[in-house]
């Protein structure tokens, strides 16, 4: 039977918090355990989190149950090969998942409500992509069908899976989401997540 999975990225070195991003403590946890308890809280079952730079601090402070850890050796070389590994995981391990929902650890504003809101769209509509409009460009969480799986397990660089919602714009689906587009990527960013 197929199924979805929520493969969170949380490879990146954040070299510009000067600390962990991925453990910053944030609500009644931290930035990556808030992301992977709003993908634990949807429909989907099958969680994965990509982890890289950090993936030994990471692990010995702990992943929620339920939640597959992929190490992205290759982390230096960019999102894109994060998108990859998670891709090749499935492919080895989960042949039977035919939709991918990538999410960001450093979005706290993502909400359970969105990300069911892409899923259902996605059924509704299971040969499109499903990005989020952010006005003046599309991006994640983003979710792909099966269709596109190999051209994402060849993604290399920075450039993540934007390069393929772009090259294929015909077939997105853009939902406004509910949330403000903020990334927790410097201090400052941190300091207003908080406050918010």
């Amino acid at each position: 039977m197929s199924h979805s999975a929520i493969i969170v990225l949380a490879a990146g070195e954040a070299s510009r918090m000067h600390q962990i991003k991925q453990l910053l403590p944030y609500k009644s946890t931290t930035l990556l355990g808030h992301a992977l308890t709003t993908a634990l809280s949807t429909h989907v079952n099958t969680i994965l989190c990509v982890l890289g730079a950090h993936s030994k601090t990471i692990l010995e402070y702990g992943l929620p149950n339920n939640v597959i850890p992929i190490e992205n050796i290759h982390w230096k070389e960019g999102m894109g090969r994060s998108i990859a590994a998670a891709l090749q995981y499935l492919n080895e391990e989960l042949p039977t998942v035919n939709t991918v929902l990538f999410t960001l650890a450093d979005q706290p504003l993502v909400t359970i409500d969105y990300l069911n809101r892409m899923l259902k769209t996605s059924q509704e509509h299971p040969s499109s992509l499903i990005a989020t409009n952010y006005g003046t460009s599309i991006g994640v969480p983003a979710l792909f069908p099966k269709r596109y799986f190999e051209m994402i397990k060849s993604l290399q660089g920075e450039t993540g899976a934007k390069s393929i919602l772009k090259a294929h714009q015909r077939n997105v689906i853009a939902l406004t989401p509910n949330f403000e587009n903020l990334d927790v990527d410097t201090p400052e960013a941190y300091q207003k997540i908080l406050k918010l």
